[in-house]
């Protein structure tokens, strides 16, 4: 076993197998949060989690890999890294392959690994969320169930049983997830929206109240609308934690972030951050946008805007992430004539972050932007955006026409 040539080299290796497994509020177990959303290594529900560590389909990823193989969880990070992009495989191997290739190293011969562990964790243990985001759906969040329901008369028990949907439901599931937290090097919280789930909150305490939080790395994907639970405020948690890196989920400002991201107040948030800075100055924050059809042409003037005003320490302080679905905001299913103004668009907010000295050619940013042809003009499909849009401005009272004109001409 070459532990070089697979985690320096190799296209498909990823350390994620040995390390981790994610799992959905509705029990759904998979490799990580960027795999298909068709394949699963089996449901908590249903199964241990020693038993989904070891599935069928978990082994052979496993095999795969070490054979340096693709398998079709990874396409995702495939399709990524053909931008000229880091992927979830790629910063995995480079954080965690040096200290944790042992684990990799006594994988049995049929793919099987004797010790389940979350060494990185990222379960998302309900899908309690106060938003209702364009992008999202009835699985990540309670608060689109109603709409979901009125939109299409049901919701598939596939997307979500109930309204509200959390793994620890089945018995002892949570004692078997605390038993394998005492390593945890690393957290990744997620949801539904993490700051107002209970076991977030249950588990956090249990590492500070065990001297274990001192260890850990903390990261946060949070729509960033509040910073505190049940009077409880986020801050003084933070304090016993190794690291804490929190990437807040806004897409878009004031009007455009409000509709993107349904129940926003986007004041609230240019508060909440401004406490962050004055608070907790050494808490690293980033905002993480979903890149889609909707606010292609917008992200630019949103990314100088909380440059100027001094809300982020660094330009390369965003971090863009691909819509892949819902396929009808997809930008690679758009027309031809709005990704040539996506792409002017872009180009020339790069002139001005090379021009005011906020990035250079090295710059994440800038190699991201460099990529948008790959991704845009990469295989489309036909679908029907306007019509999506409409059903759920219907519901909710708004106009797409007015707060994204631009849609209009594409």
């Amino acid at each position: 076993m070459d532990k070089q040539a697979l985690l320096k080299k190799s296209k498909v290796f990823c350390m994620a197998p040995w390390i981790h497994m994610h799992i959905w509020p509705n029990g759904t177990a998979k490799p990580c949060c960027v795999t298909n959303s068709e394949q699963k290594f089996g449901n908590t529900n249903h199964n241990t989690i020693s038993e989904l560590w070891n599935s069928e389909s978990a082994r052979q990823l496993r095999k795969d890999m070490l054979a340096d193989k693709p398998n079709e969880y990874c396409t995702n990070c495939y399709e990524v890294e053909k931008t000229n992009q880091g992927s979830l495989r790629t910063s995995l191997n480079d954080r965690f392959g040096e200290n944790y290739f042992d684990k990799v190293e006594i994988t049995n011969s049929n793919g099987s690994h004797d010790e389940p562990n979350f060494t990185y964790m990222d379960i998302r243990f309900s899908n309690i969320c106060n938003l209702k985001c364009r992008t999202c759906n009835p699985t990540w969040s309670s608060s689109w169930y109603d709409d979901y329901k009125k939109a299409n008369g049901s919701v598939p028990e596939f997307i979500t049983p109930r309204k509200y949907t959390q793994i620890t439901d089945r018995d002892h599931l949570l004692d078997e997830i605390m038993e394998l937290i005492e390593t945890t090097e690393a957290v990744y919280w997620a949801g539904g929206e993490p700051f107002l789930t209970k076991e977030h909150w249950h588990i956090m305490d249990y590492w500070v109240e065990n001297d274990i939080a001192k260890n850990i790395d903390i990261d946060y994907t949070t729509n960033f609308s509040t910073l505190q639970y049940r009077k409880r405020d986020l801050f003084e948690l933070w304090s016993h934690f190794k690291n804490v890196r929190v990437h807040a989920s806004l897409d878009g400002s004031w009007q455009r972030g409000e509709y993107l991201r349904k129940g926003l107040d986007w004041q609230q948030v240019i508060e909440n951050r401004k406490r962050m800075i004055q608070e907790v100055p050494d808490v690293l924050f980033e905002i993480t946008p979903t890149v889609s059809v909707l606010n292609a042409v917008h992200l630019p003037e949103f990314h100088k805007e909380w440059i100027e005003q001094g809300l982020i320490e660094q330009a390369d302080h965003f971090r863009f992430n691909w819509l892949f679905g819902p396929k009808e905001f997809s930008l690679r299913n758009t027309t031809e004539r709005y990704k040539n103004l996506v792409k002017q668009t872009w180009d020339k907010h790069k002139q001005w972050l090379l021009d005011s000295g906020h990035c250079n050619n090295n710059s994440s940013i800038i190699q991201w932007i460099d990529g948008l042809d790959d991704f845009m003009w990469a295989e489309a499909e036909e679908v029907d955006t306007n019509k999506l849009l409409l059903v759920y401005d219907k519901i909710r009272n708004e106009s797409w026409q007015t707060v994204f004109p631009e849609l209009l001409k594409r």
